[in-house]
């Protein structure tokens, strides 16, 4: 039997209401890449099932990057939220965006960490509280124009694991000039 025209009308609305929700994501199942999203109102809060999260990039070049609980996140489906995707990233009154610079390009990891890019001034800034590690089965080229400072409270810094620098800054202590001296900290290989 045929449905009515109020019966059609009532499944397209309910199918356009379900293709596009946005929550926040309300549990995290990352061995499966899924997430559950809570959505609706206090009144009437609602959930999906598990739903999968669409990432950046998944070719060769790969994004791994997963939603936390309560990140704001769009499901996008073809009408029916069990088929849906989850699209990361939606700013709310919890969790506004770290900068409103429209010049900014700002990533923060929410341990303190953060890497900025400013395109008015061209300046990058990379701030990390952990240890940093750069590997390269290469050569390491660093070019400037400008001065290189590295400020330091470390006990050694090697270089080739060579001996110790010959510097310049010390100052005698009978004739008060600079004079040459062997850094028992700076390390070098020739």
């Amino acid at each position: 039997m045929a449905r009515s025209l109020e019966e059609r009308v009532s499944e397209l609305e309910r199918q356009f209401a379900q293709s596009y929700v946005r929550g926040k994501v309300s549990e995290i199942d990352p061995d499966n890449w899924c997430v559950k999203v809570a959505y609706g109102t206090d009144e009437k809060p609602m959930s999906t099932a598990w739903l999968p999260v669409k990432p950046m990039r998944s070719g060769q070049a790969v994004v791994w990057w997963f939603p936390e609980v309560d990140e704001g996140v769009t499901v996008l489906s073809p009408g029916d939220l069990r088929l849906g995707e989850v699209w990361p990233g939606s700013y709310h009154n919890d969790r506004p965006p770290p900068t409103t610079n429209p010049n900014e390009f700002f990533i923060a990891f929410g341990d303190g960490s953060k890497v900025v890019h400013d395109r008015e001034s061209s300046k990058l800034d990379v701030v990390n509280v952990g240890d940093v590690e750069v590997t390269t089965k290469q050569n390491l080229t660093v070019n400037t124009t400008g001065t290189v400072k590295i400020n330091s409270d470390a006990k050694d810094i090697r270089l080739n694991e060579g001996k110790g620098v010959v510097t310049g800054a010390h100052i005698c202590q009978f004739t008060g000039q600079p004079h040459s001296d062997c850094s028992t900290q700076v390390k070098a290989g020739k």
